[in-house]
């Protein structure tokens, strides 16, 4: 995992998660962000190997928005 992905797993590490997780999304699709490979390799990764439940929670979120806009 790269630093910066490391930093945002220590964010999705926080008790306050579901606070900020909505926004996260909203930028992200609003912006130039390409999610596919990258973001969607990170996605699946958190979905399939993390322990914590905030990662996952965020890695749902996201997969589904992703899924959403391929089609």
């Amino acid at each position: 995992m790269s630093k910066r992905g490391y930093e945002l797993y220590k964010l999705l590490l926080r008790d306050d998660l579901l606070a900020y997780v909505d926004l996260a999304i909203k930028n992200i699709i609003h912006s130039d962000i390409q999610p596919f490979p990258l973001l969607f390799q990170f996605a699946s990764l958190l979905l399939h190997e993390s322990p914590d439940r905030g990662p996952v929670k965020f890695a749902i979120a996201l997969l589904g928005v992703m899924h959403a806009e391929a089609e």
